[in-house]
């Protein structure tokens, strides 16, 4: 939706569909991105992982430094509110607080692949604790840029990033139009999205992998594949059950799920 210009302007077969008589609400594209993210996790986790990785932290950096030198030439517009930079209080930031805990699911699955660490006793500790502290660092960064640029009660909440800087954002630098602002932190925004459902799904597999080796499944689901030593059918089996999960429930659903 982000690339094609809005919701309004997908294709009808991957657009959102509501039929108020079942009150459900269907959602394909949702579902696609879920299909290929499986895909991509059945070819291997470190090449996807590694390009993914990249194009995140780049796009993250592009958004600290560009809004960043847009902050100091506007004046810092985002935080000139009569209300304060606090305005709801130590309640309205740890409701906000909840929320985001949801873009840290996924850092504890990466000790379900323990098996492919050489020195899982000490690599895997040390890599979450720098994985962790590196988004941490990074995404507090961006939330201070976007707010400078845009009050917080003005900014759209769907496409925050990219709507800010398509819009206002990149103005006032000599370097880009706002329309490749847009599709620069469109496609971070994709990958982004794409990495964290990368690390929601792929502990499952391996959960499924484990319970069939002890016999409590069938062994259908420990087969891995010899070219990528990855459990594929039980990395197509927990991506079938994704998508249509994330083609018949509205996010909100899902979120009260977890």
């Amino acid at each position: 939706a982000l690339f094609f210009g809005g919701e309004d302007k997908l294709p009808a077969f991957l657009a959102r569909h509501t039929f108020s008589e079942l009150g459900i609400v269907v959602d394909p594209c949702a579902a696609a991105l879920v299909l290929i993210v499986t895909a991509l996790l059945c070819t291997g986790m470190k090449e996807v992982l590694t390009i993914v990785a990249t194009v995140n932290v780049c796009a993250l950096l592009f958004n600290i430094t560009t809004g960043g030198y847009l902050a100091f030439k506007t004046g810092w517009i985002g935080y000139e509110l009569s209300s304060g930079y606090f305005p709801f209080g130590v309640n309205g930031m740890l409701a906000g607080s909840r929320v985001v805990f949801f873009s840290y699911i996924g850092f504890d699955s990466v000790t379900s692949t323990a098996d492919k660490v050489k020195n899982p006793h000490r690599d895997l500790p040390l890599g979450m604790g720098i994985a962790l502290s590196i988004c941490c660092v990074l995404y507090m960064l961006v939330s201070a840029v976007i707010v400078v640029l845009v009050p917080f009660y003005a900014l759209d909440p769907d496409t925050p990033i990219s709507t800010t800087f398509s819009t206002s954002g990149c103005n006032g630098q000599p370097f880009l139009t706002p329309s490749d602002c847009k599709y620069i932190l469109t496609t971070g925004a994709v990958t982004a999205l794409c990495a964290s459902m990368m690390g929601s799904i792929l502990a499952q597999p391996r959960i499924l992998m484990s319970m069939a080796r002890d016999g409590l499944l069938p062994s259908f689901f420990s087969d891995i594949s010899k070219c990528t030593q990855v459990p594929v059918k039980s990395t197509i089996t927990t991506g079938i059950l994704a998508a249509v999960l994330a083609f018949s429930m509205d996010v909100s659903q899902l979120a009260e799920m977890v």
